[in-house]
């Protein structure tokens, strides 16, 4: 599973930076006459108060969409984003990719949202994501794989604590500060999805005891879903730009296994069948 809590650990070191990134971040273009805003990069701090900088002077019907390519970063970052898209009104564009914190904030606050041909968008949990991992371990709660997590982030990162005068007899305050910003995080994100209106489960689905082993045997980066299972898990609005169709598309079959939406997954913990709609 991917290691949340990298970026959190910088943050705790450096007020908010996360460091390098896969997608480094681009200046923001405005294109006033197609009533269009363009976003690429990672979702951190900087980036996102850059970006919003830029717009601060828009009001809602200013803008009709956001044409964005990410490949995630920061929760918190991405959800201040994922507000400002919704309170503008915004339709939101895919270019490329939109995966982790950009899927999980920034498509849904879209009104309509649009993939293009050569896009994908994809998803690989969230901040409540041990919980449902915790699933298919019953000796562990999601509280014991959260700290688990964190700890062995901790104990990688010895050269970088050195760096700034910090040692291993700081681990157990870092580790305690971090799991109190991820709390936070947590209750953030609820009150995210319900300015929203939708559930969250989404961004969870693929974690579930029925997905589970398939992601971590996969080798690919998340998951997706057909654009009617996105509708069924209240994702309006989706519609897809290429001739085939999005789940067969050569992005999501080369980054993303695709899942299908079982909504008896959100109580239970067994297994069932069922492949995914072409779609």
């Amino acid at each position: 599973m991917p290691r949340r809590y990298r970026p959190l650990l910088l943050s705790l070191l450096f007020a908010g930076s996360t460091g390098c990134t896969e997608f480094p971040a681009r200046d923001t273009r405005l294109f006033p006459d197609d009533r269009t805003v363009f976003f690429e990069g990672e979702l951190e701090t900087e980036t996102v108060n850059s970006f919003l900088e830029r717009v601060a002077e828009l009001n809602p019907g200013d803008l009709e969409r956001i044409v964005i390519r990410s490949g995630g970063g920061e929760t918190r970052s991405a959800r201040t984003l994922g507000r400002w898209v919704h309170r503008m009104g915004l339709d939101v564009e895919v270019e490329k990719l939109c995966f982790s914190s950009c899927a999980n904030y920034i498509f849904p606050a879209g009104n309509a949202k649009i993939i293009r041909a050569d896009a994908f968008v994809g998803w690989h949990g969230s901040e409540t994501q041990f919980d449902v991992i915790a699933l298919s371990d019953p000796d562990r709660s999601g509280a014991d794989l959260e700290r688990q997590e964190l700890s062995e982030v901790l104990q990688e990162s010895t050269e970088l604590l050195r760096r700034n005068g910090l040692s291993k007899a700081d681990f157990p305050r870092l580790l305690e500060e971090g799991l109190e910003t991820s709390r936070n995080s947590r209750q953030d994100e609820a009150a995210f999805f319900d300015e929203l209106g939708i559930d969250k489960e989404f961004t969870l689905h693929g974690m579930r005891p029925l997905y589970l082993h398939e992601l971590k045997s996969s080798g690919k980066k998340g998951w997706t879903f057909s654009l009617a299972d996105m509708k069924r898990l209240g994702l309006s609005n989706v519609s897809y730009q290429g001739t085939t169709p999005y789940t067969q598309s050569a992005p999501v079959q080369a980054n993303l296994i695709v899942i299908r939406y079982i909504p008896q997954e959100k109580s239970r913990t067994g297994t069932a069948t069922g492949a995914a709609p072409a779609q």
